[in-house]
């Protein structure tokens, strides 16, 4: 795309450089790549070690071979060590050489200028998609919107369809005499937001309709809860992503007014309580709008009750709020009929996927209107005084429709929570589709109501009749279709319009009568809730809804009458309904052949005058009774059978499964069991006739249990014969809950499982079967793994010390089930390999699943972080991989998995893991920071996951935890958090035993103990060990007793007591447990007496000690943040000098520096002296440098103590004060006989401000970075 600029540049050529070897090529791109990930220029690690390698090269290509031999192997790595550093320091010099050739003058330098496309500027990268795209036609529909029924707004049936490439759409053209300015790189003037509008796609017959559109090219999102643009602008260049962006007419507003009485109401508070804190609760929980957090947090109420036009509110003064558009045109256009097979499909498939932009692309809180694709979006415009407008066009490749991830829209709107991972695939474990409770006045359930009404109540004749000062005539309205006010009008943008609609259940295409808005505000909301309101805000009396109501339709006639009754008969002679129904009954009951049905119903259509479709109606009326009465007397039959004896899956035959699903007394009446070993259903369709369903299978048991919020829920298990003989008789497993919701899913998975269908009968069919099991025989559902009592469920759903009680666990939380190898194989590999070169580094790892159980079973407060560490291959992942294979295979089937992992997704498999272990490997993929990392350790450790609360206010189950946790990376969680100069917190080090594999042999592939490795980490497939030994050690703790295991803990925490005090006892701990889970183990036969567990992990505990020593003193750290804070406030302007006016309109003051008089006022003159002194030593080139660093360290820093958690700094003052006293650091004043660390006098700005004054020897000395 051609592009403008605000003020073009003239480009200097660059000065010649001189051309280089292929090794000072390599060399410059080395230390181009260190410094764009970290300025410093002293060579770090990793580029040590790579200009080592092409060092090593170089000396080799350039070294004959006497002189190659003539060095050995000492000279010639001292030969590398100095070519590497010779190959850096030039790297510098032509670095310094190359920037100071590029740099500009001072005095012509110039902010680089935004390059401009009319209004719009333009970012991120031209890439040959998005070149492409531009040539790219798009249809998309034009028209005007003014107002509620303003006579300029376009009719629904007449927006135009206007074609033309997508350059075209961006470039526009400038206004004239008859047509505004238009074009997304366009943002004109205009004194409203209302005129010209563009529909992102093209639809049947020019109509603005849902159920029109055909094809999508564009996907548009509003935002306009306060998301910063600034932000958003940045996410789309990392993104890549063509886009198009521009503000809207409301952009930058700033205030607000909220409806008194709804607050008040939503809050359900009195008007007494309403405050600020109540009033951001509101916007946080209930208001239509998602407004950001740092919004919410900067408003200031203005008025908590006043009087306008619209009624009484809370006026707000409020930071401005930026609203704005993001249109991405899509890499192919979407045609809607192709994502689902009916209409309501197709229409949910596309509002989905706007969500999941949105949500999980995007990660912003939006209009969730937009999700309809007849959306209509105004063009950018702005009112002549806005200042801050915006328009932009994001270069980059247009998006890839299939690439954006679906996230259900009703479970996005009715939630403010974050969503997990089943939400937002829209499957099980919400229940955002059930209607809420709902109440009338009186307090009757409309739930209940609703059970009988919904197919059979006419609800827009209620509110046309009842409610017609509310009804709104768009025109066009189909029969039994009204247009009504919506309840929650109040909560809208703008009153007015047709918006919301009423159907009656007659004249709804489903069948069952609706209700519902389109608005913002109201997405998400169940038809009775605008049901309740109406009703609470007295539209009509709740006895119109119950009763003879008018507006409910007759059901059938469910009065049973006695068949030896006479005929009766209606007008003229002719026999009534209910004499046919009995004539019917009675023929049905007899059993009638084929073709005596139609004579029969015609008969009767010429005996009682009725309609075909009535007479038609009375014969399946009566067909189906009778065949209810023949069926019950079926089930009594079947109940009355006796009831074979329980057999175990292991135990279970062909025979012992059909014996038991020919008795089964669950049966229901349309199913019968055959002797082909098949369950047969009866086709109601077709009279008489029965079709093979399903093959017939066992209920062995039923599971019922109780999750940790208190939710009721079950697993059947059903027993049959696998489709493949060899397979033999296998169980699967589903709840009742399954067969309510996505039933398509939920009987594919059976299929998969070897279930077999007969592929002619209805999913329908199998779906009643299988909601229809029962069994006498119960168990318990567990919802997790670990200590449930005295008994252990391991991860695979295998249970120890059970004794006769049958513990199911829950399919979703369950691991492969698949298990190799004996104890015996495990004893023999595991002894070979903790007693091998590497096995004191390898002993945390393997010990990490058996901590993790017995963590659990002593139910302690604290679950382990082991972080393996080190250079590659050297055993980091087999060792993690050792403690997942106590308990199932040691893959992604089992306990082991990465760290890319999301922390909602690392939550779901430490639930999965508890009582075991929860490996992530390569920590160097995870995409957490290191603060993120800090929190999540802190997380993980103390067993429990992030909070998140509900749309009513309340806290939705917080996922919990006893286990324990394997990270490896190759650069260890403490360096990693130095590195990134992030502030490292005593907690998360606490929590984490490191255990660094750098200085461990390298073994030999071919020694025992290498071999010994592979097969406890599954590596070795074919001589694999796994899923055998955790059930065994499981035995052995309980054997022992919690509280023999607890005695053995605290006594070893004793015993290392003197090796850490404070934070670094947490560490303590978690050797202590990693200790004693070996010592049990070995007891338990896992490896042998010779591995001396004690001793190797007291020499990892002091090496973990000392590793984290400087950040496992919490004085030390407090005070060396003081430090780097105070550096970083004089280097950024916050912290400035006493010596000089300032400007106060600048920045704020943190801090100041300077010297000062014996009477502790600024003293200038001593300052001026020094300054002179410096220059003067400059300028004579000596000493200035000296004279410059005894100048810092003679300074005095003085910190208003106010202002410290400005500077960063959270340890509370008093004891900070104390901790710099102690070291030194402090400058305290008499007050009497006593020193006082308080200072009342800042330069500057007066008295009576307490402050604390520093060294400077404490922030620029020698030994300042070791106080």
């Amino acid at each position: 795309m051609n592009s403008t600029s605000t003020q073009p540049t003239t480009e200097l050529p660059p000065p010649p450089i001189p051309e280089l070897t292929d090794y000072e090529a390599q060399a410059d791109q080395i230390l181009a790549d260190q410094r764009a990930n970290r300025e410093a220029w002293e060579c770090d690690d990793a580029s040590y070690t790579l200009l080592c390698e092409l060092a090593r090269v170089k000396l080799d290509a350039e070294a004959s071979g006497e002189d190659a031999e003539a060095l050995d192997a000492n000279a010639f790595d001292a030969a590398v060590e100095a070519e590497a550093k010779a190959l850096w320091d030039a790297a510098c010099e032509r670095a310094g050489e190359v920037l100071d050739a590029e740099a500009p003058e001072p005095e012509t330098t110039e902010e680089p200028q935004p390059e401009y496309f009319n209004d719009a500027v333009l970012l991120g990268v031209e890439t040959p998609a998005f070149e492409a795209m531009l040539s790219q036609p798009a249809t998309m529909l034009v028209g005007e919107m003014w107002g509620t029924r303003d006579h300029r707004n376009t009719k629904d049936e007449a927006w135009e369809p206007v074609t033309m490439p997508w350059s075209a759409w961006i470039k526009g053209g400038p206004r004239d005499k008859n047509t505004p300015a238009w074009g997304f790189s366009r943002h004109p003037v205009n004194k409203e937001k209302a005129g010209v509008c563009v529909v992102l796609g093209s639809s049947i017959g020019k109509a603005r309709k849902a159920k029109a559109m055909q094809t999508m090219y564009a996907m548009g999102i509003d935002v306009d809860a306060g998301f910063p643009l600034d932000t958003m602008l940045d996410r789309l260049e990392d993104l890549g992503l063509f886009c198009l962006v521009y503000t809207s007419h409301s952009h930058g507003k700033s205030g607000l007014q909220l409806k008194h009485d709804d607050v008040i109401r939503k809050l359900k508070i009195k008007p007494s309580e309403l405050n600020k804190a109540q009033v951001q609760r509101y916007l946080r929980e209930f208001d239509k709008n998602r407004y950001e957090e740092s919004f919410i947090n900067k408003i200031e109420i203005a008025h908590l009750k006043k009087q306008v036009k619209e009624g009484v509110v809370i006026e707000l003064t409020t930071p401005p709020l930026d609203k704005y558009r993001l249109i991405f045109p899509l890499a192919e256009p979407v045609k809607l009929l192709d994502l689902g097979g009916t209409q309501t499909e197709f229409l949910e498939a596309w509002e989905n996927k706007i969500t999941g932009l949105a949500i999980e692309k995007l990660g912003v809180h939006f209009d969730v209107s937009c999700t309809d694709p007849s959306r209509l979006f105004y063009t950018a415009r702005h009112a002549k005084d806005a200042a801050d407008w915006y328009c932009a066009v994001v270069r980059g490749d247009p998006l890839r429709f299939e690439d954006v991830p679906s996230v259900k829209k009703t479970t996005y709107a009715n939630t403010r929570k974050a969503l997990n991972p089943f939400e937002v695939a829209g499957g099980v474990g919400h229940d955002d589709d059930r209607p809420p409770q709902c109440l009338t006045p009186s307090g009757a359930s409309l739930n209940d109501w609703h059970y009988k009404a919904k197919e059979r109540f006419n609800m827009a004749d209620l509110l046309e009749d009842l409610c017609s000062d509310r009804i709104r005539v768009a025109g066009g309205e189909a029969q039994g279709h009204v247009h009504i006010e919506c309840p929650f009008e109040s909560e809208h943008s703008a009153e007015g319009g047709t918006a919301t609609m009423a159907v009656n259940a007659i004249d709804s295409p489903n069948g069952y009568w609706t209700w519902f808005c389109k608005h913002d505000a109201c997405q998400g909301r169940h038809k009775l809730v605008f049901l309740e309101e109406a009703l609470r805000q007295n539209w009509f009396n709740e006895d119109q809804l119950f009763g003879d109501s008018v507006y409910m339709l007759k059901g059938r006639d469910e009065d049973e009458e006695d068949d030896d009754e006479p005929e009766e008969t209606a007008d003229a002679g002719k026999v009534s309904a209910v004499t046919l129904h009995k004539r019917f009954r009675k023929l049905i009951r007899n059993g009638y052949k084929t073709g005596e049905d139609f004579d029969a119903i015609a008969q009767g259509q010429k005996d009682s005058g009725l309609t075909q479709a009535k007479v038609q109606k009375l014969w399946n009326t009566a067909r189906a009774e009778i065949l209810e009465e023949q069926a019950k007397a079926t089930r009594e039959k079947r109940l009355a059978a006796p009831r074979p004896d329980f057999v175990p899956l292991e135990q279970a035959t062909a025979s012992s499964v059909r014996k038991a699903a020919e008795n089964a007394p669950w049966l229901p009446d349309f199913v019968q069991y055959r002797a082909d070993g098949w369950f047969y259903a009866l086709n109601l369709d077709v009279s008489k006739e029965w079709v093979r369903a399903c093959r017939a299978f066992e209920v062995p048991f039923i599971a019922f249990g109780e999750a940790e919020d208190g939710k009721r829920t079950n697993e059947i298990t059903i027993r049959y014969p696998h489709r493949s003989k060899q397979r033999g008789i296998v169980e699967s497993t589903y709840c009742i809950g399954d067969t309510y919701r996505d039933t398509g899913s939920f009987l594919s998975a059976l299929v998969d499982e070897g279930f077999e269908i007969d592929p002619q009968v209805s999913a329908g069919t199998i779906v009643r079967l299988l909601r229809a099991v029962d069994t006498s025989n119960e168990a318990v559902l567990i919802g997790k793994a670990g200590w449930h009592g005295d008994a252990y469920v391991s991860p695979s759903g295998a249970a120890a010390n059970a004794g006769d009680q049958r513990f199911i666990l829950n399919p979703k939380a369950r691991i492969s089930t698949k298990t190799q190898g004996t104890l015996a194989d495990h004893h023999a590999a595991a002894t070979t390999a903790l007693t091998g070169g590497t096995g004191n580094v390898i002993l945390p790892g393997y010990l990490s699943g058996l901590a993790g159980c017995l963590v659990n079973f002593l139910d302690h407060d604290l679950s382990p972080v082991i972080s393996n560490e080190g250079k590659a291959k050297q055993g980091k992942t087999s060792a993690g991989k050792m403690g997942a294979a106590h308990f199932g295979p040691p893959d992604q089937t089992g306990l082991f998995g990465k760290a890319d992992a999301t922390p909602t997704a690392i939550e779901n498999l430490a639930e999965r893991g508890a009582g075991a272990v929860v490996v992530l490997d390569e920590g160097g993929a995870s995409k957490a920071d290191s603060t993120e990392t800090q929190r999540l350790i802190l997380q993980w450790a103390d067993g429990a996951g992030k909070a998140r609360g509900k749309q009513d206010g309340s806290i939705q189950r917080t996922r919990t935890w006893k286990t324990c946790f394997v990270l490896s990376s190759e650069i260890g969680i403490v360096t990693a958090m130095e590195a990134a100069g992030v502030d490292i917190k005593t907690g998360p080090v606490s929590r984490v035993f490191a255990v660094n594999f750098d200085g461990a042999p390298i073994l030999d592939r071919a020694s025992p103990e290498v071999a010994a490795i592979r097969i406890l980490s599954g590596d070795d497939r074919e001589k694999a060990v796994y899923g055998v030994t955790g059930l065994v050690f499981a035995e052995k703790l309980a054997q022992e007793g919690r509280e023999a295991v607890k005695v053995r803990v605290s006594a070893l925490e004793a015993e290392w007591a003197d090796l850490a005090t404070g934070a670094g006892e947490r560490v303590v701990t978690t050797a202590a447990i990693l200790t004693v889970a070996g010592e049990i183990a070995q007891e338990a036969g896992l490896f042998g007496v010779q591995v001396p567990v004690r001793g190797m992990m007291r020499g990892l505990l002091v090496d973990t000690l000392e590793a984290g020593a400087a950040h496992l003193d919490t004085d030390r750290q407090s005070i060396d943040k003081l430090r780097r804070a105070i550096m970083r406030g004089a280097q950024t302007g916050t912290i400035v000098t006493m010596h000089e006016n300032r400007d106060p309109s600048r920045v704020e003051v943190l801090g100041y520096y300077g010297h000062l008089a014996p009477n502790g006022k600024p003293d200038h003159a001593a300052m001026s002296e020094k300054e002179r002194t410096i220059t003067k030593a400059y300028r004579n080139g000596k000493d200035g440098e000296r004279l410059e660093a005894d100048e810092r360290e003679a300074r005095v820093y003085i910190l208003p103590v106010d202002r410290l958690g400005k500077l960063g700094i959270t340890t509370d003052p008093k004891a900070l004060a104390d901790r710099l006293e102690k070291a030194g650091a402090l400058i305290t004043r008499k007050k009497g006989p006593r020193e006082q660390v308080w200072h009342d006098y800042l330069p500057g700005e007066g008295a009576g401000i307490k402050n604390m004054r520093v060294k400077g020897t404490f922030v620029h000395g020698e030994d300042a970075e070791t106080l």
